[in-house]
């Protein structure tokens, strides 16, 4: 099974802790045409909370080329009307609410995540900046990412889907397993039989993940990266729901 991105934060997020090459500024239609905000263009530190906690700290530079460079991967950002940026790759877009103060800039999700940025003056736009404390310097070999709290998450996780009628009938499941130290494998069937046919596949994939408060940061083995959420934890840390592409995992789904 491939895993599909989440959120926008998700994706957005996830390569935040990764080094930031360069963001860039590019003009987008409008009411009144093409409008381009030059003022955002240039290097900032900022820092990333969720629901007013402090989550880490990075770089992030904008240039006037209209892409983004993270972590080797390029994006788009446009800018809609007065204060919404538009985050842009292949899998889709993801809307923020920003404002420029100043040397200030302040970064909205709708999930509560706020990037609170300040421009630096002594990086140009488009040079490269140092990696932040949870770039690839961090990694560890038992998983790409070395995290505190991936504990929390271990353990197989599954949910399952399936239909039938007019003599035919479909189903799949998917159990991804979660080794507690950051890194996950998983497993996918699919099956259909009808009008004398009969078909199953089981695909097998695998990767690195990170828990970082109620979202989970993975990296699949060929590069992909997106995000999931956590929609149920005990009361002693663990977690035992997730939300992945809008998909409902648990380990009670796995019986």
């Amino acid at each position: 099974m491939k895993i599909s991105l989440l959120s926008a934060v998700l994706l957005f997020v996830a390569v935040f802790f990764s080094s930031v090459d360069t963001f860039a500024n590019k003009s987008v239609a409008g009411s009144q045409g093409h409008v381009k905000n030059s003022a955002i263009v240039g290097s900032y530190n900022c820092t990333m909370s969720l629901m007013g906690w402090p989550v880490n700290q990075g770089i992030i530079t904008f240039d006037a080329s209209g892409k983004v460079s993270i972590s080797g991967n390029e994006f788009e950002y446009v800018i809609n009307g007065k204060n919404n940026l538009s985050l842009r790759d292949i899998s889709g877009s993801y809307n923020y609410e920003y404002s420029i103060d100043g040397d200030k800039l302040v970064m909205n999700y709708s999930d509560g995540t706020v990037f609170s940025c300040q421009k630096k003056n002594n990086i140009a736009p488009g040079r490269s900046v140092p990696q932040t404390p949870n770039s690839e310097s961090s990694r560890s070999a038992g998983g790409e990412y070395s995290n505190q709290t991936n504990w929390q998450l271990q353990g197989s996780f599954c949910t399952w889907s399936g239909s039938s009628g007019g003599g035919s009938s479909y189903s799949s499941s998917k159990n991804i397993t979660f080794d507690g130290r950051g890194a996950w494998q998983m497993t996918s069937s699919s099956a259909y039989s009808g009008g004398g046919l009969a078909y199953q596949s089981s695909p097998v994939n695998s990767g690195s993940y990170r828990v970082q408060g109620q979202m989970i940061y993975y990296t699949t083995s060929s590069g992909e990266q997106g995000t999931a959420r956590v929609n149920m934890q005990q009361s002693d840390g663990r977690i035992t729901e997730i939300y992945i592409g809008g998909e409902l995992y648990s380990p009670s789904l796995c019986q």
